[in-house]
């Protein structure tokens, strides 16, 4: 088994002079055989993450580990020998393609750089097409007469290329209409199941993370607020947040949710450039206490299997 882990994580920009804090001491991994759902609003990290974890942004601080090797050194870069074994599909495929090339050429990249002739690449590519559910005579097309959809199969058949243990999903679906969407989503699983790849699955939509994933990771403003298996999860999330996003998914099997007790989640997440005191959702949060104004909470063990940095997190089982 491979496991990608990313320990104690910051990342910062600056903007107007000031920091941005986008990930802030965020561990977490995923390893071959398991599909981890990360999950949050737009802007809560969760792509610095990614791209941290994939060797494509360096932290401030933190590491990145492939098992017992270090994955991203401390200038950033990545160790070369173990560049194949995590590889990235990005959110937009029209942006990820060199217009100008064919679909096979650039799905053939990795193998040409790897040193594989001509005639094997080009066999190699047919047979990724395939794997992915694409007509080989795509290989001769133009990024551009493809669908959406076509084409993510075509990145994830790039991804594949250097046979990974890892991918790194940056909301794959998220431009894409449901039926396409069902689809890539079946594939992942799919190669999942058939090659035991692990694959980070980053979105901004709880439904397809539920969906898809064996665990999952709830991130906000750069912090990992709940984390445990997607069945503990979602049958009873402790967190405010969580419990708000959850809501929102538009299924009545869970109990806690026919009760009314969950309110809307309402305004947009506080500035990254000016993170508030305590608790970084008490602005937002309709049980806030004193206490989380002022007292940052930490990630605790919840039974069966999560962990949830909420200082109310027992009151969960209040409305279960």
């Amino acid at each position: 088994m491979t496991t990608l882990r990313a320990q104690g994580i910051h990342r910062a920009f600056r903007a107007s002079g000031r920091p941005v804090r986008a990930v802030d001491g965020v561990d977490l991994s995923v390893s071959s055989g398991e599909i981890v759902g990360l999950v949050g609003e737009s802007g809560c990290g969760k792509s610095t993450l990614a791209r941290i974890m994939v060797g494509l942004d360096r932290p401030d601080q933190g590491e990145v580990w492939l098992d017992d090797r270090r994955f991203v050194r401390p200038d950033g870069s990545v160790e070369r020998a173990l560049r194949h074994e995590v590889q990235l599909v990005f959110q937009d495929p029209h942006a990820s393609f060199d217009p100008r090339r064919t679909v096979g050429r650039s799905v053939g990249m990795p193998l040409r750089a790897a040193g594989v002739g001509r005639q094997g690449a080009r066999k190699r590519v047919i047979e990724l097409l395939e794997q992915v559910g694409l007509d080989p005579v795509l290989a001769d097309r133009l990024p551009s007469t493809l669908s959406g959809g076509q084409l993510q199969r075509a990145a994830i058949a790039r991804a594949l290329a250097p046979e990974p243990a890892i991918l790194v999903c940056d909301e794959p679906v998220a431009s894409m209409d449901v039926s396409v969407r069902a689809q890539i989503l079946n594939l992942l699983l799919d190669l999942r199941r058939e090659r035991g790849i692990g694959i980070l699955f980053v979105s901004h939509d709880l439904g397809v993370v539920r969906r898809i994933a064996d665990r999952v990771a709830v991130m906000y403003l750069g912090r990992i607020v709940e984390t445990g298996s997607s069945e503990a999860v979602w049958r009873l999330p402790r967190h405010p947040y969580t419990r708000s996003l959850a809501a929102s998914i538009p299924t009545g099997s869970t109990s806690w949710r026919a009760r009314g007790s969950v309110p809307r989640l309402e305004g947009e997440p506080p500035s990254a450039v000016d993170i508030p005191s305590g608790c970084r959702f008490h602005p937002r949060c309709p049980i806030a206490i004193d206490r989380c104004r002022v007292d940052d909470p930490v990630l605790r063990p919840f039974p069966p299997d999560v962990e949830v940095a909420c200082h109310l997190a027992e009151q969960a089982g209040d409305v279960a």
